[in-house]
């Protein structure tokens, strides 16, 4: 496996990749769970979970509820290997990056880090404030490359993906990323 990108091997994608399946798949040790107390105070407690977890799940690309999407490719040689999806929200001016994706292989090789300097350079081109993502609350892998990128925690949503996402410690967390 090649571990140095060339410049090239991040390309803007056309909408011919429209409606394609990205199947997404992460192993992680740990989750947020959430404490609220009588005052509405908001508490997030990283936990283990007993043993490593596998979560997987599958998006599709260009989805009509995209505002002016954005899809960048990374590839090996003709293997796309990651994806990153952009949205610029223009009623608040924000860009959403709607998926960003790497190929277990190619984890932990700067990949990730090139897809987010390509989104805020985005940001900027297009003149929006800021940029705004979600991620799961076991997603702890996703969170901790978030973070380190200088996001921070703005929401979330107890019941986005069902009535017992806290139960199923996966809540709906959202970061944003401001961009000047």
């Amino acid at each position: 496996m090649e571990t140095a990108y060339m410049e090239t091997d991040y390309i803007k994608l056309d909408s011919s990749y429209k409606g394609r399946k990205i199947e997404f798949r992460y192993i992680t040790e740990k989750y947020y769970d959430i404490e609220i107390s009588e005052s509405f105070k908001y508490e997030f407690i990283l936990k283990d979970f007993n043993s490593p977890i596998e979560k997987r799940f599958t998006s599709r690309l260009l989805e009509d509820w995209h505002e002016n999407p954005i899809l960048y490719g990374v590839f090996n040689g003709y293997d796309l290997i990651g994806i990153l999806e952009l949205s610029h929200e223009e009623w608040n001016n924000r860009l959403r990056l709607t998926n960003i994706h790497i190929e277990s292989d190619y984890r932990k090789l700067g990949i990730g880090s090139k897809l987010m300097d390509i989104a805020i350079q985005n940001c900027r081109e297009i003149e929006a404030r800021g940029i705004v993502l979600e991620t799961q609350s076991c997603n702890y892998p996703a969170i901790s490359f978030y973070r380190k990128c200088g996001f921070e925690l703005i929401g979330f949503d107890l019941t986005h993906y069902s009535d017992d996402d806290v139960k199923k410690k996966e809540f709906r967390m959202e970061f944003y990323l401001e961009v000047k």
